[in-house]
C-alpha cells in the first residue's frame, strides 16, 4: 500500500472512533471485518464483509441473509455482556448458490477511555484439522459443498459421506431410508469405480483425494452455531 492509498483510507474513515492501524490492517486483510456502534449501526465493513453482505453480481441478495438474524443477535451479546463470543455459521454464497462455513469471532469495541462503544466482528473460512491429522500428517483443508469429481452419482457420495462418517450399512440404510440391499449395491459400484476391495482400501484412497471434506447437500442447511455464549 502506497502513501497515496494511505491518504485516502486516511480521508474516508477519520471520523471513526478506530485505530488508524487497524483500519489498514482490515483493509488489507483476506477475512471480512465489520464494526458496529452500540445502537447496532454498521460504521465500518472492509469490501470482503461488503461481499457477503451484497454480491457484486446481484446487489439484491446477501449471502448472509438466512443467518443475519443469528448474527445480530451475536453482536447484540457482546455489546450487553462485553465478551468475545465465537459462532460457526454455513451460509449460501450467492450468486453461485453454493455453502461455505465460516467461523465468526466478535469482541467488544473500546475507546481510549476504556467505554464500550461498539462490537468487531470478523469472519474467517473455516478450516478443517480432522483426527487424522495426527497420524497422516496431512489432514487440513476446508469443507467442501460442491461435488469433489464426477465419478459417483449423487446417492453414491451421500453413501461415501456416511461410510467415511464410520457408519454401518444397516446405519446408513437407516439414515437414508433405503434398503440394506440397496446399500450393498450402491457400496459395491463404489469399490468397483476405484479398484478398491476392502473399506479400508476406501477409506484410503478418500483421504488422499480429500474426499472426507465434502458434505453433500442433502446434509446441508444454513446455520448458525454460537461456540461460548
Amino acid at each position: 500500500m502506497n502513501q497515496q492509498e494511505l491518504n485516502v483510507i486516511i480521508e474516508k474513515y477519520r471520523h471513526l472512533p478506530i485505530p488508524f492501524e487497524m483500519i489498514v490492517s482490515w483493509e488489507n486483510s483476506e477475512e471480512a471485518w465489520s464494526v458496529k456502534n452500540n445502537e447496532m449501526q454498521c460504521i465500518y465493513s472492509n469490501k470482503n464483509y461488503l461481499e457477503l453482505i451484497m454480491p457484486e453480481e446481484n446487489k439484491l441478495n446477501s449471502s448472509l441473509t438466512s443467518v443475519s438474524s443469528s448474527i445480530k443477535r451475536h453482536q447484540q451479546l457482546v455489546i450487553d455482556t462485553g465478551k468475545k463470543i465465537d459462532a460457526i455459521g454455513i451460509i449460501t454464497i450467492l450468486p453461485e448458490h453454493n455453502y461455505k462455513s465460516f467461523y465468526f469471532e466478535s469482541m467488544p469495541l473500546y475507546n481510549k477511555n476504556a467505554e464500550k462503544i461498539g462490537v468487531i466482528t470478523r469472519a474467517k473460512e473455516l478450516i478443517s484439522i480432522t483426527p487424522q491429522h495426527f497420524i497422516f500428517k496431512n489432514k487440513i483443508g476446508r469443507f467442501n459443498f460442491s461435488e469433489p469429481d464426477d465419478l459417483f452419482t449423487k446417492k453414491e457420495w451421500e453413501i461415501i459421506y456416511l461410510l467415511l462418517s464410520g457408519l454401518s450399512e444397516k446405519e446408513i440404510s437407516q439414515t437414508l431410508n433405503r434398503s440394506l440391499r440397496t446399500i450393498k449395491f450402491h457400496k459395491n459400484n463404489i469399490f468397483e469405480k476405484t479398484q478398491c476391495h476392502s473399506i479400508q482400501n476406501f477409506k484410503l484412497k478418500a483421504r488422499k483425494k480429500q474426499w472426507d471434506y465434502y458434505i453433500p447437500p442433502s446434509f446441508v442447511t444454513s446455520q448458525y452455531i454460537f461456540i461460548n455464549a
